[in-house]
């Protein structure tokens, strides 16, 4: 039995089958989840990288673990760079800015590509993960700069399903719903 398409509708299927083909949306790996031998629970994102037009596009991971609960580590990395990361601005909506200029006391191995580590509020993760639009600005020590998109109203990054991801990982591993995540997560949190 033959199926015969009229030149219409072949084209459609052909558009659907490339569209499909096409698409930048690659399978992300699910997030680690692991007991420490102090008993803590600890979440790893996957690395996601953001909405890019250059090679030199920022890539983000974020870590958690219970002994500091409403705080992520999140790592900023920028391939084909030589000079460190010295800070992060998260822009969402049209006001609202959050920046990241002190990293973290825990800080990735050295490697072929920079990448510094900061302390960030669970806020600022769930921020990226599920705000409408929103883009980061990555300074480095020489004065470079890279601003990249992290989701527009037709486009969203890896990184905003790795977060999205991250969370859900996360609100298992208290045992506590998403709504109560909000508690912690404040200035008071990164001294802890």
């Amino acid at each position: 039995m033959a199926i015969t398409l009229s030149p219409v509708r072949a084209f459609g299927v052909l558009a659907l089958v490339l569209a499909g083909c096409a698409s930048t949306t690659a399978s992300l790996t699910a997030p680690q989840e692991l007991t420490a031998a102090d008993g803590s629970k600890q979440v790893s994102s996957a690395t996601a990288a953001l909405v890019c037009g250059q090679p030199r596009c920022p890539q983000l991971t974020a870590r958690w673990s219970s002994l500091r609960a409403g705080v992520a580590m999140l790592t900023i990395g920028v391939p084909y760079q030589t000079s460190t990361i010295t800070r992060a601005e998260f822009h969402f909506g049209s006001n609202q800015v959050i920046r990241l200029m002190l990293p973290s006391a825990e800080q990735p191995a050295p490697g072929n590509d920079p990448a510094t580590t900061f302390d960030a509020p669970l806020s600022l993760i769930h921020a990226m993960a599920y705000s409408a639009n929103g883009w980061v600005k990555v300074v480095m020590a020489n004065g470079a700069m890279v601003q990249e998109t992290l989701r527009d109203g037709e486009v969203k990054s890896q990184a905003v399903d790795a977060m999205r991801e991250f969370l859900r990982a996360v609100d298992t591993a208290t045992g506590k719903p998403a709504d109560e995540r909000g508690s912690g997560g404040g200035l008071f949190d990164l001294f802890k």
